[in-house]
């Protein structure tokens, strides 16, 4: 999510969507696509981290990446990680001749579903959250906004709620966010993870303790509510509970969860 980055291709269609840092405080996203067919490009895609395949596999998704860390690399062949790997399979990759490397690699998602035909992979099995529908509109207070302090300016995120429609707007380094079609950036819920983070080598790379449990804000309709989130293994489906038993039950539609360490301030 570098300035130099932006706009990027295929975030507004994606069902699900991590936002976490990764080196020197640069946030990176991880989105994740229910029906990736008739997406014409997603991108820029960049290299992989070992948290980043944690989330993939709770989700039994194909893990599309070029590179990564050693950590990472290590991680996908001991675990025998689903994944698409721009350094082995390039045919299915190409590169912008306008955008300066290394936002310069993109994938289709006829060329995802390409790959996975000639794997004989289907749909993935996963443990699915719970949806309702969306509350009344009188039940939906006039006006709301999240405030997402990520500790560079450029990548302090708002989402901004529309009560008529009943989603949230994205904003990031202070401008509406939208990606390389010109669609702008909408989510029916917001997902504030809190989780511990530490610098683990000299390149800056993070280790997060992205598995066990801690703090979540939900946000939807409107409305944000504290709560507790838990993963209990790598392939775990990570649930968020409003106790230790009651799960939270979110608006169909496309979710994003926003990775902050517990130092960070949000404001709602």
């Amino acid at each position: 999510n570098l300035v130099e980055a932006r706009p990027q291709s295929g975030l507004s269609r994606a069902s699900l969507v991590f936002e976490a840092e990764a080196e020197g405080y640069i946030t990176r996203f991880l989105a994740i696509f229910a029906d990736v067919g008739d997406v014409k490009e997603i991108g820029p895609v960049r290299s992989a981290r070992p948290y980043f395949i944690d989330w993939s596999s709770e989700l039994a998704a194909l893990f599309v990446h070029v590179g990564g860390s050693p950590e990472a690399l290590a991680k996908i062949y001991k675990e025998n990680i689903l994944d698409l790997n721009e350094f082995y399979q390039g045919e299915f990759f190409w590169r912008d001749k306008i955008k300066e490397p290394p936002h310069n690699v993109f994938i289709s998602g006829e060329n995802i579903k390409e790959y996975l035909d000639s794997k004989g992979m289907d749909e993935g099995n996963f443990f699915g959250w719970k949806f309702k529908d969306d509350a009344p509109s009188e039940q939906r207070p006039p006006e709301g906004e999240i405030t997402v302090n990520f500790l560079l300016p450029e990548h302090i995120v708002k989402w901004k709620h529309n009560k008529d429609t009943n989603d949230y707007l994205r904003y990031t380094g202070g401008d509406i966010h939208k990606d390389r079609e010109g669609r702008e950036i909408k989510a029916k819920n917001v997902i504030i993870e809190y989780v511990k983070a530490e610098v683990i080598d000299e390149l800056l790379r993070l280790r997060m303790e992205h598995i066990g449990e801690g703090k979540v804000i939900i946000c939807l309709d409107g409305k944000c509510e504290e709560g507790k989130w838990k993963k209990e293994s790598k392939v775990s489906r990570t649930r968020f509970y409003k106790t230790n038993t009651e799960e939270f039950i979110f608006n169909a539609g496309p979710t994003w969860i926003e990775v902050v360490r517990p130092e960070y301030e949000i404001i709602y």
